[in-house]
């Protein structure tokens, strides 16, 4: 066990409930891993990865999209907005940097919630979308660590413009307060993803050419659990900067 994974031991070993960590480097070697990577999470916004990956495959970047009144919900921008059409790409890069509900619901409803997750079950392990974006019903989203990884590199390796649409979003996400809270701006790529009782985070934090890939999906009871697992991302993303 090297000193960074033991480092990264000593602040999972003392986070409440129920914590995933994964991460790798540049050389796609495991650094540190609990062993609950492929449980399934209540996704929150982390899932708009998975629909950012399904729209590749289905939608064209300059197709222009009429926002549907079903669609618009809180979170985000275009809900307050008086523009209602809006090209792919944009929906892409809001639902990435403000992690913008409205513009999820819309990309989901190209093909449909149900299209969607099929296409999502044939290509990943560990996920489910079993409903849009803020509503409300008892299904829900699901997603694990080892998958959610998957999908984050493999956006952040692909050199088309859909590729390169994603990776601006996630290099200028707006949420910076868990893994990369006191990294200095411009040295990752992140989203994150949270409910009342679940805060996520992943990341690419870099530093030249080097970098580490941390991947952090937790359920909690409380709000001090809560305060607890944030300031635990942060301690973690400072280390692994601190290590590059």
């Amino acid at each position: 066990m090297t000193e960074l994974n033991e480092k990264i031991a000593q602040i999972v070993q003392q986070l409440p409930g129920q914590i995933a960590v994964l991460v790798e480097n540049e050389n796609s070697h495991v650094v540190f891993q609990t062993a609950n990577l492929h449980h399934q999470f209540k996704s929150a916004s982390l899932i708009k990865l998975g629909i950012a990956s399904f729209i590749k495959q289905s939608a064209n970047l300059n197709k222009q999209i009429k926002l549907r009144p079903a669609e618009l919900v809180p979170g985000g921008v275009l809900y307050h907005l008086e523009q209602r059409t809006w090209s792919v790409h944009d929906l892409l890069d809001l639902m990435l940097s403000v992690s913008d509900n409205t513009a999820a619901n819309a990309l989901i409803n190209l093909q449909g919630r149900a299209a969607t997750n099929v296409w999502l079950n044939q290509h990943y392990s560990d996920i489910y979308l079993g409903r849009y974006l803020m509503e409300q019903t008892d299904r829900e989203n699901y997603l694990s660590a080892a998958t959610a990884m998957q999908i984050f590199q493999e956006i952040l390796s692909d050199q088309t413009d859909f590729g390169k649409t994603c990776q601006t979003a996630l290099f200028n996400q707006t949420t910076r307060s868990k893994l990369i809270a006191n990294l200095p701006e411009g040295r990752s790529y992140n989203k994150t993803g949270e409910l009342a009782d679940a805060e996520h985070d992943i990341a690419r934090i870099f530093k030249g050419k080097h970098f580490f890939d941390c991947c952090v999906m937790s359920q909690f009871e409380n709000w001090e659990q809560r305060r607890q697992i944030i300031l635990g991302m942060n301690e973690i993303g400072r280390l692994l900067y601190q290590n590059l």
